[in-house]
């Protein structure tokens, strides 16, 4: 996100926000298509079998995807960049915890010790002061 940030910052956007989200996604696609393009899988399209249930699930997925996207550039420009990555770690905890409820082969107990003692550890973190402009 820092780094997307920093890429975001020379742009204007007409909206902040969906200018970030569009951005963002425009310049991951070219990436994309290498990736697919290096492991094979865009060979594979023509084989693919569509279905109208398999396309609405693949359209609903991206419209998922972009709303979690422009959930993510929300809440950056509302809250500092500390406390958006404390959020992003007590997601992460929440959502490994809940793997161990569901699914017994995920994170064993010294993982999630490890992963508690990070999360604590950030109760120590102080944002440095403000810099007088002058």
């Amino acid at each position: 996100m820092t780094y997307a940030k920093h890429m975001v910052s020379s742009v204007k956007f007409d909206s902040v926000i969906w200018g970030s989200v569009l951005y963002t996604n425009a310049l991951a696609a070219g990436p994309m298509m290498m990736l697919g393009f290096g492991s094979g899988e865009l060979s594979q399209v023509s084989e693919v079998s569509w279905s109208v249930g398999g396309l609405a699930m693949l359209v609903l997925c991206s419209v998922l995807g972009i709303c979690m996207n422009w959930s993510g550039w929300n809440c950056r420009s509302q809250i500092s960049a500390a406390a958006y990555t404390l959020l992003g770690v007590a997601c992460k905890l929440i959502s490994v915890l809940l793997n161990v409820l569901i699914w017994d082969k995920h994170a064993s107990p010294l993982g999630i010790f490890w992963l508690i003692v990070c999360l604590l550890s950030s109760i120590f973190y102080r944002q440095a002061p403000m810099s007088s402009s002058k």
